[in-house]
């Protein structure tokens, strides 16, 4: 089987003028994978390699938070210029901000570029789901992302090896560069579906009043509180993890990677799986069990006597991140009106901003006054109220709509 054939297999049940968008949405992945696994992994450890110190990496921590709380401001993008310009464009200007590394010696340097990337890559996830919102059919919608998100996270995967091989022999400024092509060319591909994104272009139009329709919907507001809720328990043990590793359960370094590479290769091969039972359930459907598989994540942390034990938990975690990509997505598609789907979801990404910018915070107080592991009895406690809120949430999708 030739490379272009291997690349193209899983589209073979694609049919009809749905096979070029989704190969143009594969392929943009597919480099985007790339280099985000040859980026994002090294970024916290680059910074302390250039003398950043604890302020500053926590700024680098809080960097993706921040640029998600200017989404609001970036999806104004939508109004005047299509989707798939706003998305080709945005993603150009942010990972060609790479390109510039050979430039960068200093830490403070180094974080501002980062920072930029972070808040112009914002403009990237309404624009996206715009467009999945209204090329892709409802009832294969799952399957389809399912196949283009698995693509990418095999990319990522491979190009995060690869990307420590490199950062080894070679100076980051240069891998990152190299990076900076491959997230150049992945952007540039959705100018492809210019032609199909101009038919659909009236449709795509976000109208004066979306927000207003926002602040009225009931649903959308619901759903809001039900991640939110999630994502708080999941922000309050992230500080917590690498105390429990280092301090309590005396984690080596060959069980730090164990622990990583597990949860990739869970992450990798649930993708398919949830596309599939979106595809039959709904997103709002599902999202409680994706909740109710997640809330196990803590209570693993808060009961394991050994790290052998928390493979359990990175297996978890894995396929609940994979979940939970789609499923917020996918959840803003059932509940928008088509022409506002990037107005949703700019408003989903800023509540995510908020969260992300604050809870970590809200942990580390914490965690100077309580044990490490009751951090994460309070993240449970707010997961199980997220799972019985995103129940009631499923209840009244099925009467409203």
């Amino acid at each position: 089987m030739t490379n272009r054939a291997l690349l193209l297999y899983p589209l073979v049940h694609v049919r009809g003028r749905l096979r070029p968008l989704v190969k143009v949405d594969l392929t943009a992945s597919l480099l985007y994978g790339l280099f985000g696994g040859m980026t994002f992994p090294f970024f916290a450890v680059i910074a302390r390699r250039l003398g950043a110190g604890p302020l500053a990496l926590s700024l680098l921590v809080a960097a993706p938070a921040v640029g998600m709380l200017l989404s609001l401001l970036w999806v104004r993008l939508l109004r005047r210029w299509s989707a798939a310009v706003v998305l080709a464009w945005s993603g150009v200007l942010s990972r060609g901000l790479f390109l510039l590394t050979p430039l960068v010696r200093a830490s403070t340097a180094y974080i501002g570029l980062i920072f930029c990337f972070h808040v112009a890559n914002a403009a990237t996830s309404p624009a996206y789901t715009q467009i999945v919102g209204v090329i892709y059919p409802v009832e294969e919608r799952g399957r389809i992302l399912g196949i283009v998100r698995t693509g990418m996270a095999l990319a990522w995967i491979v190009a995060s090896l690869l990307g420590g091989r490199l950062h080894q022999s070679l100076p980051f400024q240069w891998v990152f560069a190299l990076a900076g092509l491959f997230g150049v060319a992945g952007s540039l591909r959705y100018l492809r579906l210019g032609e199909t994104v101009h038919l659909l272009q009236r449709e795509m139009e976000v109208p004066r009043g979306a927000f207003a329709a926002v602040r009225s919907d009931r649903l959308f507001r619901r759903f809001l509180v039900t991640f939110f809720l999630y994502g708080t328990g999941y922000w309050l043990s992230a500080p917590a993890i690498p105390i429990l590793l280092v301090d309590i359960l005396r984690a080596t370094d060959f069980q730090v990677g164990l622990l990583a590479s597990t949860s990739s290769l869970f992450w990798l091969l649930s993708y398919r799986f949830w596309g599939r039972i979106i595809d039959r359930k709904t997103a709002l459907g599902t999202l409680r069990w994706a909740y109710v598989l997640g809330f196990f994540t803590p209570l693993v942390y808060l009961v394991a006597p050994t790290v052998w034990v928390l493979l359990l938990a990175a297996a978890i975690d894995g396929i609940v991140t994979a979940g939970i990509d789609l499923l917020w997505m996918f959840a803003i598609m059932e509940i928008a009106p088509r022409q506002e789907i990037g107005a949703y979801t700019a408003l989903y990404n800023t509540s995510v901003g908020v969260r992300g910018t604050t809870m970590p915070f809200l942990s580390g107080f914490l965690l100077q006054f309580i044990p490490v592991r009751a951090v994460f009895a309070l993240a449970m406690g707010s997961i199980l109220i997220s799972i019985v809120l995103a129940r009631r949430l499923a209840s009244i999708a099925t009467s409203d709509r």
